[in-house]
C-alpha cells in the first residue's frame, strides 16, 4: 500500500500534482472508522487539497492542488465542465464505438445505479473503440457529467459490460477460458477489480496548458498482454 504520495506523483509544478491512484485505494476516508489510509490522508499531510474522487477500485489520473486558489481554480473549472477527463476500460465484448454519445439520465438505487427516464439525472458519455480483440475490446470514455457510476452504467446499457464489472453485468476472465488445458492456480481470476483506469486530464489554468497521462496499473496492463496474445 502507498505510503507517501511523492510514490505515485506523476507531474508536478507550483500549483497542481497529478497522481496515479492504485486500484483498490480509497479517495477519502470511509465513515467507518478505520486505519486504511486514503489519498484525502496523503494529500492532507503534504497540504495539499483533494480536487476529485475515482471509486475505490478506479485506478489511474488525480489531480491535487498544492494552494487554496489552486484549489478554488480548479474546482470551478471542474464545475463549469472546462476539465477534460479520459477513462480507458477493458470491455467483454468486442465493441464499435466511434464518438458514439451515451445519453441516459442515472438515479442511484442502494447499491447500484440505474437508466431512468422518469427521475434520473442527467448524464453522458462519448464512447470511443481504441482497440478490437475477438472477445474483448478496449474503449475510451469521455464523461461529460460526474454521476456514480456513470461510465459503468453507460457500457452495461450498450451491452458492453467492463471485464470483472459483476455489479453491471461484467465476467471476470480467467486463463482457462484462453486455453482450456489451464486449470488449478492457472484458472484464477485474471484481475481482482473492474477494468477501468483514469486515463487522462487536461485542463488550462495559470496561463498553463495541463495535459497530463497516467500508465495502467500492472493487473491491467497483464490482462491486456494476455488478451493480445491469446484473443
Amino acid at each position: 500500500m502507498v505510503k507517501k504520495i511523492e510514490d505515485i506523483i506523476v507531474f508536478e509544478d507550483e500549483h497542481f500534482c497529478f497522481i496515479n491512484k492504485p486500484a483498490h485505494m480509497l479517495s477519502i476516508p470511509p465513515r467507518q472508522e478505520n486505519k486504511e489510509i486514503s489519498i484525502w490522508d496523503l494529500a492532507h499531510s503534504k497540504g495539499y487539497f483533494i480536487c476529485h474522487r475515482l471509486d475505490r477500485e478506479t485506478s489511474g489520473i488525480m489531480v491535487l492542488a498544492k494552494t487554496a486558489e489552486a484549489h478554488r481554480q480548479v474546482s470551478i473549472a471542474f464545475e463549469n465542465k472546462q476539465v477534460k477527463k479520459h477513462y480507458h476500460a477493458i470491455c467483454g465484448t468486442a465493441t464499435h464505438f466511434n464518438n458514439t454519445l451515451v445519453e441516459l439520465p442515472l438515479k442511484v438505487k442502494g447499491s447500484k445505479v440505474l437508466v431512468s427516464h422518469r427521475d434520473g439525472k442527467e448524464a453522458s458519455t462519448t464512447l470511443t473503440t481504441l482497440t478490437n480483440y475477438r472477445h474483448f475490446s478496449i474503449v475510451d470514455c469521455q464523461p461529460h457529467t460526474g454521476r456514480q457510476h456513470q461510465i459503468r452504467v453507460h457500457l452495461q446499457s450498450q451491452n458492453c459490460p467492463i471485464v470483472a464489472d459483476e455489479l453491471y453485468g461484467g465476467k471476470t476472465p480467467r486463463l482457462s477460458d484462453f486455453k482450456k488445458k489451464f486449470t488449478g492456480q492457472e484458472s484464477s481470476p485474471l484481475i481482482q477489480r473492474f477494468a477501468l483506469h483514469a486515463k487522462e486530464l487536461k485542463f488550462d489554468l495559470f496561463g498553463n496548458a495541463y495535459y497530463v497521462q497516467s500508465p495502467y496499473e500492472k493487473d491491467m496492463s497483464t490482462l491486456l498482454k494476455i488478451i493480445e496474445k491469446w484473443d
